[in-house]
This record gives structure tokens, sequence and C-alpha cells, in this order.
């Protein structure tokens, strides 16, 4: 009875301490909230009481052995020790939290006393010599109940299926597939562990620090600002602070769950295609490294972060971000999704548009990007193909070579290599070989899609009205280019195998750069053979694989993550200019000299020096447009 009436005293904020047979408030603010909130129903008690009250408001109440832990705090730290129950048999926090911390917990406001962060940084201590017992020898299930893991959240971290999970727990699974994956679980499980013993080390000597301080509660009465000595550094910890994929526009998505993992805790503005594929390829870079058994830069449960707290914009939608700032997205014709920022700010005092990766040409799968704008006064430009020399060539020029090289392979009899990225370009080059097949320019022949550029490319039929308007109306008019019937899916090794000793076929795989994934697999059966071909469409990267191979070396070593084999090259091996996703220094100049209205700044970015500075003074010159070329961490002034 005492227990559950403290229970009742703690859901009303009510501080009290219990005795065997009683309960008492000892605190002007127990008093005080108990005679606000429930008070006495006899006349001389309720009298006694309002007395009680009254002379405790002449006390002076000290505050000094409150310590800055709030309820807030204490689930999270709860949480990181994964000490919060959510399956079958995890902790139960009646059993391990003493009363003065379940009372914390249950009034989700109030701050903890010295005494009970003492005990808070005990309870803490014992967890991580309870943890440390399990890091060798402890099975699956008794792993999962201590750190209140589900089998779903194992299954989004490791790639395996929920029920492979269940069967590995109940032991009903094969010994030789138990023995597949057991290195997988084992590693990510082990990891988890580590990381959550980690967390808890942190913050107990957080917690010890903060019991060496002498706390004092004192009044404000003045508040000062001092010049801040690194002024490109930004406390992402402020909970309004906005990400536009924000106050700070994030050029890509891949970072965005570590910021989340750092403490971030407010709004990321994206359009919805690019949600959904940022959170599939941010889960593929998590489960690689799994498999690696490596640890990933994040876990599963930062990406689910990102998700929740994502607001997405359609192209058009003008959004408030804060009190002074909107933003509009348009299509950047980059990939699917892809964004070009207007940023209004201060109710038009001033118009900035950060353009990020664009492309202003029409391509097979987008539109070119928008340039016409309500108002403008800055915009920011990538020039990553911005020198003279990078004028690209025509797609009808870059197809009709494309069709040429295959067709002479196919008649050798040889097989076809496309390495590409699964984003953009693999979708370019599946709608340019289905119209060359459709169109009679290469023969009926199989084209095999392995990696995660099939599900990918589902994305892009899920999202219609993101996409070029070509390949937009076919989809509406049931004519979908994507589900053609020669496009075959690659879903298992034995397909891999089928394939590779199969006849003639065009193979598009990932990664674009041979730097892993089902590609580099492909390129170990095909490159002695010099009747196949492997055309490289998209940017090799310094050192990686592709760009030894594009190089024209004729002896290249695999990493050793896929065998460490020495490779003879005796493929043939062709290049192609004019499929990049990134507009050519022609339709840089365009984009500039068609923007409506004209800008009278541009900040030219994403790209070499040189070239910066030669599209720079190009723009300077022929449209008399004020250009920046702003150095790493050098800040600009707009207006």
């Amino acid at each position: 009875m005492i227990k559950d009436l403290q229970h009742l005293f703690s859901l009303s904020s009510i501080p009290s301490n219990v005795s065997q047979d009683s309960i008492s408030i000892s605190s002007a603010y127990g008093l005080s909230k108990f005679y606000e909130l429930i008070g006495f129903s006899m006349q001389y008690k309720s009298d006694n009481l309002k007395k009680a009250v009254n002379e405790s408001k002449s006390f002076e109440f000290n505050k000094q052995d409150l310590i800055p832990l709030n309820s807030n705090d204490l689930r999270k730290i709860l949480e990181e020790a994964g000490m919060l129950g959510r399956i079958h048999n995890s902790p139960n926090l009646k059993e391990i939290l003493p009363m003065c911390l379940l009372d914390l917990f249950r009034r989700g406001e109030g701050y903890a006393t010295r005494k009970t962060t003492e005990i808070l940084l005990n309870l803490l201590q014992n967890r991580v010599i309870e943890l440390n017992k399990q890091i060798e020898g402890s099975g699956l299930y008794i792993l999962r109940q201590m750190l209140s893991l589900t089998r779903n959240e194992i299954s989004i971290s490791t790639g395996l299926k929920v029920s492979q999970i269940q069967q590995i727990e109940e032991n009903k699974i094969s010994h030789e597939f138990a023995t597949k994956i057991s290195h997988i679980l084992s590693s990510f499980m082990k990891e988890k562990l580590v990381s959550i013993i980690s967390l808890v080390q942190e913050r107990i000597v957080l917690l010890q620090n903060i019991l060496k301080l002498n706390v004092v509660w004192e009044k404000i009465t003045d508040i000062s600002e001092k010049d801040n000595p690194y002024p490109y550094l930004v406390d992402i910890e402020v909970e309004s602070h906005n990400f536009i994929a924000g106050n700070i526009i994030v050029h890509n998505s891949a970072l965005i769950p570590y910021l989340y993992k750092m403490g971030y805790k407010g709004p990321v503005y994206m359009t919805p295609p690019t949600r959904d594929i940022a959170a599939l390829l941010a889960l593929d870079l998590v489960s690689v490294h799994y498999k690696k058994a490596e640890v990933p830069i994040y876990r599963a449960d930062d990406i689910s972060e990102m998700v929740k707290h994502s607001i997405s914009l359609n192209f058009g939608e003008v959004s408030d971000i804060t009190s002074d700032i909107r933003i509009t997205f348009y299509n950047a014709g980059h990939v699917l999704g892809s964004a070009v920022t207007h940023v209004n700010i201060g109710n038009g005092l001033h118009n900035f548009v950060y353009t990020g990766d664009s492309n202003y040409r029409k391509t097979r799968l987008l539109d070119p990007a928008v340039n016409y704008y309500p108002r403008v006064e800055s915009v920011m430009v990538e020039a990553t193909y911005g020198s003279k020399d990078q004028i690209q060539p025509s797609l009808a020029e870059v197809e009709e070579k494309f069709c040429s090289l295959v067709n002479e392979t196919i008649k050798r009899n040889g097989k076809i290599l496309l390495p590409e990225l699964g984003l953009g370009h693999a979708q370019e080059t599946l709608l340019r070989v289905e119209d060359a097949i459709r169109t009679g320019k290469l023969p009926e022949i199989p084209v095999y899609l392995d990696g995660m550029l099939w599900d990918i490319t589902a994305i892009h039929t899920a999202y219609p009205e993101f996409l070029g308007s070509n390949v937009r109306n076919k989809i509406f008019q049931d004519e979908n280019p994507f589900i053609s019937p020669h496009f075959k899916r690659v879903g298992s090794p034995t397909e891999r195998k089928e394939v590779i000793e199969g006849g003639p076929c065009i193979v598009i795989a990932t990664s674009g750069m041979l730097a892993g994934g089902s590609s580099v697999e492909y390129f170990k059966q095909f490159a002695e053979n010099e009747k196949n071909l492997i055309i490289f469409g998209c940017y090799q990267a310094p050192g990686s694989l592709g760009r030894q191979v594009s190089e024209g070396n004729k002896v290249v070593k695999i990493d050793e993550n896929f065998g460490g084999e020495t490779i003879n090259v005796n493929m043939q091996v062709e290049t192609m200019s004019g499929l990049s996703a990134h507009s050519g220094r022609g339709e840089l100049m365009q984009f500039i000299a068609r923007m409506s209205p004209r800008p009278k700044k541009i900040i030219l970015s994403h790209g070499e020096q040189s070239r910066c500075l030669d599209l720079a003074s190009s723009i300077y010159r022929q449209y008399g447009i004020e250009t920046v070329v702003p150095r790493n961490l050098e800040t600009i002034r707009l207006k």
C-alpha cells in the first residue's frame, strides 16, 4: 500500500520518502506540490497543511544537492546500456532500479540528487562487470535478452532474415548453414556488446566528473556572448538546427546517419525518393561492413533516426524551416530525387541557390536542371567538369559508339561487362540498352542485372513524377522500360555462375569502380578472355581497380576482401566520356546564361581548384557576374 502511494506521488511529481509503515514529505517543494494537487478533505488537517506550507516558504530551499541529470538523461543512459526491456525476459526496471531512480524515471521531470546519481553510478559499474562476463561464450538468445535487442533489429543490421535468427536460437537450422552465418551474427553481437560497454564506461566517467563538481544553483543575472574561435564549426546538438538534406545544406546523404549518431536531433529535408534511396544505400553500407567483420561508421539505429526525422518535400513545395528562412526544391537533373535548393532568407532579404550535383541537359532518365526562380542574388554551382577541355560529346554520338562496340563483341561471341554506379548511371544504361534492343540497334541478347541496382531501379518505378517526361509517360501508359523482358535479375551465386558459363550477353553490375560488389566477380571471370569487353562510363577514383584497368594495366591485383588474385587483363577495355550525370563545361555556361533572374554573385565549388578558377574566369568575362572560388573552411558573406 505504501509503495503504491509513493508511486502515485511519483506520477504527480511529489518527492517522498518511505519507511517501514509510513510515507513522509520533507521538502518545501514536496509540501507545496502536495497542497496544490491533493490537499486534505478534513478542514483542520487542511489548515495545518496550509500553515506548514506557508512556514516552509520562509525557509531557503537548498538546491545544491541537485545534479544536472534529469529523467530524459536517465532514460537515454539506460537505453544506451541496453536496460530498457523490449523483449521477453529482458531487464525489468522494477527489479533492477532502486526506488529513487525509478521515481525519477517515471516522473518525466525534475533532477537527480547527489545520492541518486551515486546509486546510478554504482548500477552502471555493475552493468559493465556483468556485460564483460558475456563477451565470450554466451548464446545468441541470452545476449539478446541482456541487450534488449529484437530479432528484427538484428535482421536489419546483419542482412539476415528474422526466421533465420529464430532458427539459430532454437537450434533448428542445419549445421552447415549455421556455420556459414554464425560469424556474421557473432561479429555483430560482439561489436554491439563492446560498443555498449564502451558507451556505458563513458557515461560512468561523465557521472564521476559531475559528482566531483561543486554544483551551485544560482539565478542568472547576465548573459554575454563570446567570440567563437572556430567559426566554421557548428554545434549539431542544438535541437532547432535544421539540415537541408538544413541551415546547413548537405551535398550527399551518406553521412547524415552519422550526424544522428553524434547527437543531432533536428529534422532533415529531402525529396521522397532521396529519403528511400538514402536509407537503402546506408543499410547496404552497414551490411557490407558486417560481412567483412568490420565496424561501420554508424549502425541501423542511426539510419532509423534519419528516416524518422526526415521531412519530405516535393519539387516546387515551399517550406519554412525557421522563422525567417524558407526553402524550395527544384529538379537538379543529376539522379532521381536530386534537388537544387532555393533558400529565401529574411523574408526576401536575400535569395541563395545551391545546385549541388546537377546536370543541365536532358537525358533518357531525367529532365535538365531547373534554372528559373522567383528571385536569386547568389548561386553556388558545381565545377566538376568546369575546364575548357571538358566539353562533353552529344548523347547521340556516345550511344552510337556504345552500340558499335557491343555489336562487335557479340559477333566474336564475347560478353560485355558494364560496371555501373547503382544510382543514376545504371538506370540511364538500362534505358539506353532497352531502347537499342527494341529499335534493332542491338540484337536480342539477355541483359543481366546484378547487385543492388535492381532495388534502386524499383524505387525509380515508384516515383515516376520525379523522372524525365519521356520515361514518365511510358510508365503511366503501362510501358515501363525498367521491367523489359530483356532484363533478367541475378539473385544468387548459382545464377551468376550460369551467366559466366553462358553465351554472349550484357552484364550490368555494381560497383562502377570495381571497388567491390558483383562487378568484381564478373571481372575476374571475364578479364582473361580477349573476346570480352568492359566499358567504363563513370568516374574512376585514383587507386581503384577500375582506374588501373581503364589506364591500360595488363596485370592487376584484386583486393584481399575479394580473393586477392592476380588477374591478366586480356579483354577489350573502353572508357566512354559523355555519360556523366554532371554538367559538362558547355552545360554549366548555358545554365548560368539562361538563369532567370540573373544572379549578382556566383560561388564555384565541387571541382579541382584549376577547374573552378577556369570556369569562374570565363563566367566573369562573358557575363560580367562576380565570381568566388572559396578555399576549404573559408567563410563568405553573401550580403
